[in-house]
This record gives structure tokens, sequence and C-alpha cells, in this order.
């Protein structure tokens, strides 16, 4: 039984690393940084830099302001070793610590702190408030382009951010450009299941060599959680390259 269980997982690893590798090498188009202001969208402390990191450091590298947000506390990766305050605290840090890195000062940084693991179970009271939120930082910055999850990423916080944001942006402006970020896209649809075309529309794909070493420096200031990913997960994110989706978003 623990052979099978071993040889499904390094099954999954190596669909999960080939759609990766052929969508960042053979179906995407080429994008470059623009120097327009944005806000990222994080559902948890690590998305932002596993997903974006190479896009923040360009985007800084051009002294174009860049905001992050995180939407829950990240405290669902607590385990009986550790306190869920502590782990919220921990992951805190670390997102401060990355991100300045990535070169964003803790001042751009916001920590919504919903519940790790709940947003798409938010009250209607507590999803307006959290767009309203989301609003008041896209006027803040003037953003002109907000990067969020996959809206078919396969974990439920990642889904729910998408919508949320989606929400929040159509409220404000039909001029800021949306792109999708996949995380667990590929991991969990290792057969591209349950998708449509217009989820994998508009795929691009942004070259990111020039600040390789600072996205894997802050990718490895996320200790609480590299040792908990699945086998083989972070072998795309430490490519050349990340993945947008600039279309997808618009269709939902």
């Amino acid at each position: 039984m623990l052979m099978i269980k071993k040889l499904t997982r390094l099954a999954q690893t190596l669909r999960f690393n080939s759609l990766s590798y052929w969508f960042r090498h053979y179906s995407s188009r080429e994008m470059t940084v623009s120097d327009r202001p944005c806000l990222i969208v994080a559902p948890h402390q690590d998305d932002e830099t596993l997903g974006c990191g190479g896009l923040i450091a360009l985007k800084r590298q051009l002294d174009v302001r860049v905001a992050v947000v995180f939407l829950t506390d990240g405290g669902g990766t607590c385990t009986s070793f550790t306190n869920y305050e502590y782990e919220v605290n921990l992951r805190r840090q670390e997102a401060i610590l990355a991100l300045n890195i990535l070169g964003v000062s803790a001042s751009d940084l916001y920590f919504l702190n919903y519940p790790d693991g709940k947003l798409q179970d938010l009250s209607e009271s507590d999803q307006q408030n959290l767009v309203t939120q989301l609003q008041q930082l896209i006027k803040h910055y003037e953003a002109e382009e907000i990067y969020v999850p996959h809206a078919k990423d396969g974990h439920q916080d990642h889904e729910a951010a998408c919508q949320l944001a989606h929400t929040a942006t159509a409220a404000v402006s039909s001029e800021i450009t949306r792109f999708q970020y996949p995380i667990w896209l590929f991991w969990e649809r290792p057969f591209l299941s349950q998708l449509k075309r217009q989820d994998l529309a508009g795929v691009h794909r942004l070259n990111i060599e020039a600040v390789s070493t600072e996205k894997q420096r802050a990718i490895r200031i996320y200790q609480s959680q590299l040792s908990i990913l699945p086998f083989g997960f972070l072998n795309p994110y430490r490519s050349s390259t990340e993945l947008f989706f600039v279309q997808a978003m618009q269709k939902l």
C-alpha cells in the first residue's frame, strides 16, 4: 500500500511538472513588465512569492508601486507543535522578510486576517467588507493592474479570492488589467479536467531570469511552508519564468 501511494504521488508530480513546463515553454506568449502600479492579492502568505515573486521584483527595480494584500491570517497550517497565534505571527514575519527581499516595504503590505481556509464561507457582510477593503487599496495605490490566483486554481481560498477581487475591480474601473497566477492549478487538475477552453485562454509567460536569485531567496524565507509542500511542487517555481492568465478572469 505504501509503495502504491509513493508511485501515485510520483505520477502526480511528473504530470504537474510536465504541464507546468509545457505552458511555460510552448503554450504561452511572452509578456513584459509594465510600469503600471499594481496590487497583488494573495490568499495566504507565500502565494505572492510563488506566483508573482519575479514580477514583483522586476517592477520594484523599475521603481513601480507594488502593494500586496493577504486575505487570510495564514493560521490554517497550525500543527500540534504550534499554536494558532504563533503560526499567524510567524507567517506574517515571513511575509515581511520575503517581500523585503523582493523590494516591497512593510508599509505596502496589508494583512486582512480573515480565517484561513474559510474565504468561501464568509458571511455576506464579511464578503462586502473584504471587497470594500480591496477597493480602497486599489484606489489608494491607483492600481492599474491586479494579480489574483487563478479562478480554477483547485484551492477553495484561491478561487474565492479570485471571485472577490473580480467583484472589487469590476466596481472600481473597467480599465484595470486583471491577471491570474496559477499555484495549484496544474497540481489539482493534472489532466486539465473540469477546465474549459476559456479557463486556459490568454496565458503569458514572463522572463524573470534577472531576478531569479531574489525570488529563490524569498521562497526560502517561508520555512514554515516548505516542509509541508508536496514533493516536487516547488520545481516550476524555481524556473526562470512565471505564468499569468490575462483574459480568463474577465470571463467569470
